[in-house]
């Protein structure tokens, strides 16, 4: 069991409440009135003893459970304490309609995730049948309740449970996650409880009143949730394709969908290396066995009774171009059309085309950004981490703490210059390791000196400047010439930088270095964290070709010589792109920079630096 130094409340925090219980005499003094003491907490808590985290626990429910009775605010501190580990819930409701209604209540004590499932009545189930069955109305309830659940709960992974659906006298709800707390919309029996299977040990129950709730007061409407395709059929296998990158309540529609329209099997091809391509901001797509196994794990969550193929796929078309068991396509609104050129290539292939049922798109209800979609998506998602940290920061204790370093690069035509103009006007000092590089070739410089040796007298002009054209053309044609040449000039920039370092030090606690050659040249350590600014290899060409007046090949072949964004996005703390308007980009400055802020007292605290606005 892991241990750690936790500040217990003090009697500070606890006397306005505990004066009527246990009082404890004390010697009065001079400068200040008898305060009685609460005997239960006179156990020096203010002097941090080491325990574990479940015995701060125990103890600050036993000290609050002495006075619940005392004090309204105190019932709150004690529900508050008690339910703010709960991680994963279960709503067990009497109908749809009452869910949204009661979704508001829920999502402020579920950090994690939180299944949804519909109560087991005896008398829905008198005549009920052990087949699977299929209807509109259900279909548009579970569409329309993600979509209010992804409005109410935008943190917490919702799951509609669908085994029930499937199985009508199915009275277990298996979970994979073990459930802390049980919601109920309507007092229930007590043998009800026992039909969740994986439950902790110690898990509550809670009843939310739902006696003015209807399914007209929920309203449902709002949402378009009419799937088109062949009413009240079920099929043996289901087929889907997407990408599922962070899996949203969009692909759980999706999902669903082929679970309840499936009898035995449901195949999901997951998109991987060329059809990434397209996507925005593809670089931050999860890679592909990630979102297989996520898929995958949802499927099996929220109905166990069917068989789950989950495969890569390189194309559109994936297995159902030669497959002839499958018998129906899920496809979203937007993709419908390419689930006419799938049933096109079955036909030509001599197999029977299959049903094509299309989902309606959710519609975005916290669009951030006038660049984001409309509709839910993972694109969306991605472009919400630009200006976040996406990793911890490690410590670096070859460098001080103070000032702060951040180094900024990317790749060419990037916009790294624009970002770190924009951190300058915010008030952080600014280093261009691109000047630096144009002076290190200055005429009685050793780098002027160096490049001459390597390279021979012409490379220089008649005044001794080098000709960075001619030079140029050397190295961007050749990588050994360009090795060659980075290995003599890099160590002459680094030392320049060290010593901007020392004359900004004494006016800024952060630093932006803005180095091209950070990654290339492996100056890891020599900053507290990597941002980067990155954007599509197309739109760099465009640029390389416009500021530099190049052709497009040589445009690319400028490009080839520097890291691929994937090692950029890899090794980024924080991620910037300048792809859209300046003011977007500016926007994701703004936010890195705040949370820059916020994170830089506990760095100041920990190092001695003292405190103060940045």
């Amino acid at each position: 069991m892991g241990f750690r130094r936790c500040p217990f409340p003090s009697y500070n925090d606890f006397f306005p409440f505990c004066d009527p219980v246990f009082p404890v005499k004390k010697k009065k003094k001079n400068t200040q009135a008898k305060r009685p003491k609460f005997s239960v907490l006179k156990l020096r808590f203010s002097s941090y003893p080491k325990v574990s985290n479940k015995f701060q626990i125990l103890v600050l429910k036993l000290c609050l459970s002495l006075i619940l009775q005392r004090s309204s605010l105190i019932q709150w501190l004690y529900q508050l304490i008690t339910m703010n580990n709960t991680k994963t819930g279960i709503l067990i409701s009497s109908s749809f309609g009452k869910i949204v209604g009661l979704l508001p209540l829920i999502q402020r004590d579920i950090i994690q995730t939180l299944y949804i499932t519909l109560y087991p009545y005896e008398e829905n189930s008198k005549n009920s049948s052990t087949s699977p069955f299929f209807s509109p109305q259900i279909s548009s309830k579970i569409i329309s309740t993600y979509a209010k659940a992804a409005s109410f709960c935008r943190n917490i992974d919702v799951r509609i449970m669908l085994e029930k659906f499937q199985n009508k006298n199915q009275w277990e709800v298996c979970t994979k996650k073990t459930i802390d707390i049980v919601y109920f919309d309507q007092v229930i029996k007590e043998d009800i409880k026992k039909c969740i299977m994986n439950k902790s040990e110690n898990y509550k129950t809670v009843y939310l009143d739902s006696s003015n709730m209807n399914e007209s007061s929920c309203d449902l409407s709002s949402v378009s949730s009419t799937c088109t395709g062949i009413p009240n059929t079920i099929y043996t296998h289901s087929v889907l394709g997407g990408t599922f990158d962070r899996l949203h309540a969009g692909h759980k529609i999706l999902l669903s969908e082929a679970v309840l329209r499936s009898s035995r099997k449901v195949t999901v091809g997951v998109t991987d290396g060329p059809m990434l391509y397209t996507k925005k901001l593809f670089e931050l797509i999860q890679p592909c066995e990630y979102r297989k196994q996520n898929v995958l794990e949802f499927l099996q969550d929220i109905d166990s009774s069917l068989e789950y193929d989950v495969v890569s796929i390189t194309d559109m078309y994936g297995p159902t171009k030669d497959d002839p068991n499958f018998e129906n396509l899920i496809v979203s609104a937007e993709t419908q059309g390419g689930g006419d050129k799938v049933n096109e290539l079955r036909i030509a292939n001599n197999l029977k085309p299959m049903d094509v049922v299309s989902v309606p798109l959710l519609p975005s209800e916290e669009k951030v950004d006038e660049v984001e979609e409309d509709k839910v998506s993972s694109s969306n998602l991605r472009m919400r981490e630009l200006g976040c940290l996406r990793k911890p920061v490690q410590p670096r204790p070859n460098l001080k703490p103070y000032p702060y370093l951040i180094g900024l690069t990317g790749g060419i035509a990037s916009g790294k210059s624009t970002i770190g103009k924009y951190l300058e006007s915010k008030g952080a000092g600014l280093i261009n390791c691109d000047l630096l590089g144009h002076q290190a070739y200055d005429v009685g410089t050793a780098g002027n000196a160096a490049v001459r040796q390597l390279f021979g007298e012409d490379i220089a002009l008649p005044d001794g400047t080098i000709d960075r054209r001619k030079l140029g053309a050397i190295v961007f044609a050749n990588k050994t010439e360009l090795t060659k040449l980075n290995q003599a000039i890099w160590p002459l920039i680094l030392a320049q930088v060290k010593e901007e370092i020392v004359k900004l030090s004494s006016s800024h606690k952060i630093i932006i270095i803005e180095a091209a050659v950070l990654l290339p040249a492996k100056w890891y350590d020599q900053v507290h964290e990597i941002w980067v600014s990155f954007i599509p290899e197309k739109e760099a060409i465009k640029r390389i070709q416009e500021r530099n007046g190049l052709s497009e090949a040589d445009a690319k072949l400028r490009l080839s010589s520097q890291p691929p964004n994937s090692e950029y996005v890899s090794s980024a703390h924080v991620l910037l792109s300048s792809t859209w308007d300046v003011s977007h980009t500016r926007r994701q400055v703004d936010r890195a920079y705040r949370e820059l802020q916020d994170r830089l007292p506990a760095v100041r605290d920990q190092s001695g630096i003292p405190s103060g606005k940045l």
